[in-house]
């Protein structure tokens, strides 16, 4: 590890400037949230006639497709029974033929029963041919129904959204809320590396992990128009990965599975980006998916820097490797450290949330590792 010089004054003049962001930024969101407490009525309704619409598009699309697959199914039926009316009428003429030229009474009997249960055989196909008929013309005017309410409902449908984005604009901005979050999580650490207390660090990172879930429920709820937001979804924003990372170091595991569900997109699992591969990691480890994170591990584990540091941790974790593990572990905290030193706002980089959580990981897996040199940012008092 490198050497690491944090000084209390250091901290102290940290936080002192951590606290006017956080007063600047909490400023920034009362404004907006009281014009969005005002507007909630009417963001609720438009909600849920978006969402009235949707559903009455899936049923509307849900009968077209049953009404397109039965209008099938009676052609292939009305097929069938045409040709078997063929079939029979040309029996029937082939009967009448033998029946004129019979001359003993006795062929001529058996002649006309033949013809006779063919022609009820012909009623019966007639029945079930002006029947399937009629079910296929009921089926294509429910096909013709649903087209001709289709464009209005769509119409309808990209107003309601056109309005939510409207509305949506007006709410304090996603990203904004995520930066509050960062700058608890920062103050958090600032203030551990000064007094040291393990308990108020944990409360501290809790309420901070209390905002970054609020963000993705409304997300999730629908509250924002998520196309206008894609920079914090599906792991992308960094404060989600730090949550994350900050309940599992903190034992909190059914709140560390809400999050990954309620964050995660699968339709956008860009693991080429460093925090969605590593939001994943964590999510499908939590979630027990031990096959699809060794498939995903086996795409990055020879990545350099960060990145593979983190996918050879998990892999030590997936295969009980020990010595791997502790390698990981000082290589990322190394890695992690350098990048942090880079960037102007270091109080993230304080305490090391991804070393902490892995660490609990380890220690819930009974893994054993090498806590020698591990440096100031993955604290004893911390991982106690």
């Amino acid at each position: 590890m490198p050497a690491i010089f944090l000084p209390p004054a250091y901290a102290v003049g940290l936080g002192a400037q951590l606290r006017r962001q956080e007063a600047a930024l909490r400023q920034k969101l009362a404004g907006a949230g009281a014009r969005a407490l005002s507007l909630q009525p009417q963001l609720q309704k438009v909600m849920g006639e978006l969402a009235a619409a949707k559903a009455a598009e899936a049923q509307r699309r849900a009968r077209a497709f049953a009404a397109a697959t039965e209008v099938a199914d009676q052609n292939a039926k009305l097929a069938a029974l045409t040709r078997e009316l063929g079939a029979l009428r040309r029996r029937v003429e082939q009967l009448s033929e033998a029946l004129n030229k019979a001359v003993a009474l006795d062929a001529q009997l058996a002649l006309r029963a033949q013809r006779g249960a063919v022609l009820v055989q012909i009623s019966g196909r007639q029945k079930l041919l002006e029947a399937a008929q009629a079910a296929a013309a009921t089926a294509r005017q429910i096909v013709a129904t649903a087209r001709h309410e289709t464009a209005p409902a769509t119409d309808r449908q990209a107003a309601l959204q056109l309005e939510l984005s409207r509305l949506s604009a007006e709410l304090p901005r996603p990203a904004t809320r995520l930066r509050l979050a960062e700058v608890l999580l920062a103050a958090a650490h600032a203030r551990f590396v000064v007094d040291q207390e393990a308990p108020a660090w944990r409360r501290e990172v809790a309420a901070a992990c209390v905002l970054v879930v609020a963000v993705h429920d409304d997300l999730l709820a629908g509250r924002y128009v998520a196309e206008g937001h894609g920079e914090v979804l599906a792991g992308r924003a960094h404060a989600t990965l730090q949550a994350l990372q900050a309940q599992v170091a903190l034992q909190r595991w059914g709140e560390a599975r809400a999050l990954f569900a309620s964050a995660s997109r699968p339709e956008w699992f860009f693991h080429h980006i460093f925090n969605v591969f590593v939001f994943w990691c964590f999510g499908l480890y939590l979630g027990e998916e031990r096959q699809r994170l060794a498939e995903l591990l086996a795409v990055h584990e020879h990545s350099l820097g960060l990145r593979g540091a983190y996918a050879r941790a998990f892999v030590a974790l997936l295969r009980r490797d020990a010595p791997l593990f502790s390698l990981s572990l000082r290589q990322l905290l190394q890695a992690e450290w350098e990048a942090w030193r880079q960037l102007p706002q270091k109080g993230l980089g304080l305490i090391n949330l991804g070393g902490l959580a892995l660490v609990r990981l380890a220690a819930t897996a009974q893994l054993p590792w090498e806590e020698a040199d591990v440096g100031l940012t993955l604290p004893l008092a911390l991982r106690q």
